[in-house]
């Protein structure tokens, strides 16, 4: 079995589109169902 740090090091695709709303979805090709949004508030 590897270890965390083999599997961190392994190169992965990572998508990231900006939405309309200014947010940022990213996901990772490589690893289905990973994924997350982004927003950025400006005070």
């Amino acid at each position: 079995m590897r270890s965390i740090s083999e599997y961190l090091a392994l190169p992965y695709t990572y998508i990231l589109k900006q939405k309309s709303d200014g947010s940022y979805f990213i996901s990772v090709k490589e690893l289905p169902g990973c994924m997350s949004v982004l927003a950025l508030y400006s005070q």
